[in-house]
């Protein structure tokens, strides 16, 4: 409280000031509930009063989306010990917690745009993708209803895809300045770090996913995912010469350790193809010449995963898997031979619909036999596709196929030109770690549906694409304040030498001289 002049009280409360004070009101409603009901009334206002920090800050509804993703795996057992499976398991109207924070988020960036006054902002240059996206799905809904499928079927299959949407317009509305984006770098990294020691405790004490007597890291794509970026990122600033994090640097071989023992053969063509990406764009010089080895890298590394049909089901150990990579072995293995035949049977369905697909939630038919009748449970095969092209193609139309590629052709390019363009030396690598981990990722997804099927990967990728639309926010801002250099020289030019000589009389050296630049 205030005292102007012993005329008026003014009663200030900060935004700092805001949590104590709910707090208090809170533990002053829990004590009443708890004499009037029990135990349970301690509880209630607790609960209020944590959904009110998180709509009163949409940064915090954010991160705790973005962070349970990467965190809770989908399966267990694991080492924490938890259940992480429930926590994915659906809620009453059949959604999920991760769900509800994405509306959470959702309410929390709307209320504080209301509170501010501005019209949200929109993720800059990703909107044709995102509208082609949101147009594709209207009209994969419209071809499902009409083929006679039901509404919680279709919207069972829209869910996933939201993310995409979503996310990065939740974060281009959170992350605002330089300083939010390093921080926003710096979490996506520590929780890459300890998600990678968590993986290799849970090998160790043999407490994690075992598959055909193998205690493997992380089967699920949202880890790997998000190893294989980290990696790809320091990559980039070594060849570079960018200054990194000494934590960052210990922590290369832990994630390495950990992409490795998740024995996901597509992931490590998927890294393999982003490593030799980002070193094309981070050591050649600018120009034509940066074109043609980047598409022949991709190529390459699509036509080895479709002809080979690299499976993610089928584990084993770490040197029985790398054999398996050979044609022989690709054949004799029946998850493998399974892709193979669904891509026969999926090919001959778009062929039947080019133009608009099947539609959501309508299966695909059995026109060829399948080596395996069944992969996971009956009917799930029908829906499914190992690659996420087709599946887009099948289920959305060519509409489909233009905005998933318009999507992550965006994403790819914005990530070289932050890389190329921002001042910031951390942002930059990262940049390139998301350039070179999205195309990784439409390397896997030749053998594999992943944005559209799994939410967790869908939400860091969401992340990702936000993250990047403000890093090139910030790109064109520098170029308006400074239109003739993108990048400050930390060595001033022979010119700059000349004009700007020490000072002599106080003999003083500019500290931005190096020492071989004094005369």
């Amino acid at each position: 409280m205030t005292f102007y002049e012993g005329v008026r009280v003014r009663l200030t409360v900060s935004d700092a000031g805001r949590v104590p004070l709910m707090a208090a009101a809170a533990a002053l409603a829990a004590g009443l509930l708890a004499v009037a009901v029990g135990p349970l009334g301690l509880v209630a206002p607790l609960a209020v009063l944590a959904l009110l920090v998180v709509l009163s800050n949409p940064g915090i509804a954010v991160g705790l989306l973005v962070g349970c993703a990467i965190l809770f795996e989908s399966s267990s057992p694991n080492v924490l010990h938890f259940a992480t499976q429930q926590f994915h398991d659906p809620l009453p109207g059949h959604y999920g917690v991760l769900e509800a924070l994405m509306a959470l988020a959702t309410c929390a960036v709307l209320l504080d745009s209301i509170r501010r006054r501005r019209v949200p902002l929109r993720p800059a240059p990703f909107g044709p993708a995102l509208a082609a996206l949101t147009l594709a799905l209207l009209a994969g809904s419209v071809v499902g209803h009409f083929a006679g499928q039901g509404f919680n079927a279709i919207t069972e299959q829209i869910r996933p895809v939201l993310p995409l949407i979503i996310v990065p317009w939740l974060v281009v509305n959170v992350v605002a300045d330089r300083g939010q984006v390093r921080a926003a770098i710096a979490l996506l990294a520590m929780l890459t770090i300890v998600k990678a020691a968590l993986g290799l405790v849970g090998v160790i004490t043999h407490v994690g996913v075992v598959a055909n007597g193998t205690t493997i890291t992380y089967y699920e794509p949202a880890a790997n995912w998000l190893a294989m970026t980290f990696l790809l990122a320091m990559l980039a600033a070594t060849a570079r010469g960018l200054p990194t994090e000494r934590a960052a640097r210990w922590a290369v071989p832990l994630v390495l350790a950990c992409l490795a023992l998740s024995l996901r053969r597509s992931f490590w063509l998927g890294a393999a193809a982003g490593a030799l990406f980002v070193l094309i764009f981070a050591t050649a010089p600018v120009g034509k010449r940066f074109l043609l080895p980047s598409a022949a890298v991709l190529a390459a590394a699509v036509l080895i995963a479709v002809s080979t049909g690299f499976a993610v089901d089928s584990q084993s150990p770490l040197g029985r898997r790398v054999e398996s990579i050979t044609p022989s072995r690709i054949v004799a293995n029946p998850q493998d031979s399974y892709r193979l035949d669904e891509q026969k049977n999926v090919l001959a369905e778009i062929r039947s619909s080019p133009l608009v697909g099947l539609g959501l939630a309508v299966p695909w038919r059995e026109t060829y036999p399948l080596s395996v009748t069944q992969v996971t449970q009956p009917g799930a095969g029908e829906l499914y596709v190992h690659m996420a092209v087709l599946w887009f193609w099948l289920k959305l139309g060519v509409l489909g196929v233009i905005a998933y590629l318009g999507y992550m052709l965006t994403a790819i390019a914005a990530g070289i030109r932050v890389f190329r363009r921002h001042p910031d030396a951390r942002i930059r690598a990262a940049g390139a770690g998301a350039a070179g981990g999205l195309l990784g990722l439409a390397v896997v997804e030749a053998t594999a549906t992943i944005l559209g099927t799994d939410l967790r990967t869908t939400v860091l990728v969401g992340c990702t694409v936000g993250l990047l639309s403000v890093a090139l926010g910030q790109i064109r801002s520098s170029a308006s304040v400074a239109p003739t250099s993108t990048v400050a020289d930390p060595r001033p030019s022979q010119r700059d030498r000349r004009m700007r000589q020490p000072d002599r009389v106080r003999n003083v050296v500019p500290a931005y001289w190096r020492p071989d630049d004094v005369d």
